[in-house]
């Protein structure tokens, strides 16, 4: 061994110095690229985590909040006082006009007023087209402790309810129809206006808001029977001298 090369590899001993670098550091490497490897894996995750949440939060954005193009809204601020309602249905037309609210600090101006005057029966009626999803939503009062019904039904030639989506306002409280049963959801005060919001899908099941409280906490209620479609806004009462009104209609839906 020669005095050169003995020289070299006695200074390369005192001060470590890797001939070869890479072979010399592989373990390092390797640490470096399993801890890329990990950060890479938890960005995947966290990324499936966020899409998932996203589409969820896309899916029950479009069953609340649904948009469409077929969208009804009535106020009554154009109709004329003492008049019944255009675009609107009725079997008693005298029962129904529209009135001046009586208190317009409370934000309401022209309503409809909808009332029972000889025992007969009073129905107040919207038609719209035929649909499988939908948002309906309605300001309603009642002056009175008689109750009165709110159908969201097709056009029944005969009045056949085993489908349709039923709430009933009256001094027990209000009640809604889940899987065939009548079921209290709220209590019910009278000279009280409620705003409701109905969401519905007849492939699954139907949502209601009163007042902007979600009253089936997100469940859901089931039809008794599957409706083929609803088309139509349905408000009724028999009880004689019951009145109630109704204001904002608001109706969204698509086929």
């Amino acid at each position: 061994m020669s005095i050169k090369t003995m020289g070299f590899n006695s200074w390369n001993q005192r001060f470590r110095i890797p001939l070869f670098p890479n072979s010399m550091n592989k373990p390092a490497i390797q640490k470096k690229e399993k801890k890329r490897k990990k950060r890479n894996r938890n960005f995947l995750i966290i990324g499936f985590i966020s899409i998932s949440f996203g589409l969820f939060a896309t899916f029950w954005y479009s069953r609340t909040s649904l948009k469409s193009q077929d969208e009804i809204f009535y106020d009554f601020e154009n109709e004329e006082i003492g008049s019944f309602p255009e675009g609107w249905r009725g079997t008693r037309w005298d029962g129904t006009e529209i009135v001046r609210w009586r208190e317009e600090s409370e934000g309401f101006g022209k309503v409809a007023e909808i009332m029972n005057r000889d025992g007969d029966g009073v129905e107040f009626a919207n038609r719209f087209n035929d649909a499988k999803v939908g948002i309906i939503e309605f300001d309603i009062y009642g002056d009175t402790t008689k109750h009165f019904v709110v159908h969201i039904c097709q056009t029944d030639a005969e009045y056949n309810p085993i489908d349709d989506i039923i709430i009933r306002f009256r001094d027990s409280g209000i009640t809604t129809k889940d899987r065939g049963v009548y079921k209290k959801v709220l209590g019910y005060t009278i000279n009280k206006w409620y705003h409701v919001r109905i969401v519905f899908d007849v492939d699954d099941d139907w949502h209601l808001w009163i007042d902007g409280v979600n009253i089936d906490n997100n469940f859901g209620y089931e039809y008794s029977q599957k409706p083929p479609y609803f088309a139509q806004l349905y408000f009724w009462s028999f009880e004689l001298n019951n009145r109630f009104f109704v204001d904002n209609v608001k109706i969204t839906v698509k086929e």
